[in-house]
């Protein structure tokens, strides 16, 4: 009776044990990974880094999220830390071992036939298998994020629900907004820039390229051949920054009894700044001793785009 109590036992701890999905011990950090793209925006393109680290029974989960400017004008990289503490270990949050994923499994589900990519994401995590530090990749492909009829490889299907429950855990619990913690020194040192194989998307850039403030675009009087007494500046078309014009226009005009001009035409420069700043110089005071005078104005139209090089939008 005891033999077969025991059997009995044991058999059960084998069937409960075949629907764990519990991971093992993962060490004491694991990065996460996912820059997303979208065809529908701006902006366009996404990335968040989870950086998860075990604290007893529960997890502290650091998110950073760097978001690209779609325009490469005038626009600044958005920065955001958010923490959470979520309470289960991170072997539970995991829900399963990831370095038991092999890299034929990885190599099979990024060879899946796809067609254009429109929008999408690129997952990859960080940590260490048996004491080396292994980085896994995965793919979520446009059908994966918005087909009513998701049909995903085991993976891709693992990593995304991984996604969905860090993301909840930001939804249920309050989180804390951070700005400099050592998280963030490692951002800015690079430290996380090794996630993705492309070297274009470098995340301690995006990192720098949030702290500079972003100048705006201006129009600066360069030189007029009768000092007016009160000059007024054109506004920057918002046609003209758009279309990333910029540069001198050259304007003449003829001063009148009262002091403002009679008349003014375009001699040279963009077309595009000619409304605003023949609508500008009609504001003007000069003198009265120079009436009937002619004078050349030059304006200059600066859009002030940031020179460092932004990162580019991931690869379709």
């Amino acid at each position: 009776m005891a033999a077969m109590l025991a059997r009995t036992l044991f058999l059960l701890a084998v069937f409960f044990s075949s629907f764990s999905v519990e991971a093992q011990d993962p060490g004491h950090e694991v990065i996460v990974g996912n820059a997303s793209y979208f065809d529908f925006g701006p902006p366009f393109s996404f990335y968040n880094v989870y950086v998860l680290r075990p604290d007893g029974q529960n997890t502290s989960i650091d998110l950073l999220s760097l978001t690209p400017p779609a325009n490469q004008c005038n626009a600044q990289t958005t920065f955001e830390h958010s923490q959470v503490v979520a309470h289960k270990t991170l072997a539970s949050l995991l829900e399963h071992d990831p370095c038991t994923i092999t890299d034929k499994q990885i190599l099979k589900e990024s060879k899946r036939k796809r067609g254009l990519q429109f929008s999408g994401a690129v997952l990859s995590m960080r940590l260490s298998c048996s004491g080396k530090e292994r980085i896994i990749p995965m793919q979520f492909l446009e059908e994966d994020l918005f087909s009513d009829r998701p049909n995903p490889p085991k993976g891709v299907s693992w990593a995304m629900s991984l996604m969905e429950r860090l993301a909840n855990e930001f939804k249920s619990h309050p989180s804390n907004s951070t700005e400099q913690t050592d998280v963030t020194h490692a951002l800015a040192e690079g430290a996380y820039d090794n996630l993705y194989a492309r070297p274009p998307h470098v995340l301690s850039r995006l990192y720098a390229e949030s702290q500079v403030p972003v100048r705006s675009s201006e129009v600066t009087l360069v030189s007029s051949t009768v000092q007016p007494g009160v000059h007024v500046l054109p506004g920057y078309p918002p046609i003209a920054q758009a279309a990333h014009v910029e540069g001198d226009i050259e304007l003449r005009g003829v001063i009148g009894e009262d002091g403002r001009l009679t008349s003014s035409s375009r001699t040279s420069g963009p077309e595009l700044f000619e409304v605003s700043s023949k609508a500008a110089l009609q504001k003007w005071i000069f003198k009265a001793e120079d009436a009937k005078k002619t004078v050349d104005v030059t304006l200059h139209f600066a859009l002030n785009c940031s020179t460092v090089q932004r990162a580019p939008d991931l690869p379709r």
